[in-house]
């Protein structure tokens, strides 16, 4: 099984799975992953069992609660940018926020480049 989501939530996975694999010892499972602030079980599309299924939904509502990254108390929130959902406790999501994800170097062109762009741009004018 591949886990794909922070060590907060290993403890929570390793229940979770000990109660399927009670019940199924041939559940297939794929993947444990972090999807819009919570963990997300990828079960095989031609497998179904209600009770599994149960167990789950359930473990994926108790990941709302729990820090993604060190297993204390969390909230869901949007991350610095705004754009993807995080369940983090407060130190962590601090520590988050102070982390540079992208540093974009600037970009230099010659005068050659410029030149052969604008030439260029009629190469793809539909019109001519």
């Amino acid at each position: 099984m591949k886990i794909t989501c922070g060590k907060g939530w290993e403890p929570l996975i390793q229940k979770t799975l000990n109660a399927v694999y009670e019940i199924d010892p041939n559940a297939k499972i794929g993947t444990a992953k972090e999807k819009f602030g919570y963990l997300a079980f990828d079960v095989a599309f031609d497998y179904y069992n209600k009770e599994i299924e149960d167990i789950l939904f359930s473990a994926e509502k108790e990941s709302k609660t729990i820090c993604e990254l060190c297993g204390k108390p969390g909230t869901i929130n949007l991350d610095k940018f705004g754009f993807w959902l995080k369940c983090y406790c407060e130190s962590c999501r601090e520590e988050e926020n102070k982390k540079i994800v992208i540093k974009v170097p600037e970009l230099k062109h010659s005068k050659k480049t410029i030149k052969n762009a604008k030439r260029n741009k009629n190469d793809f004018n539909p019109k001519t």
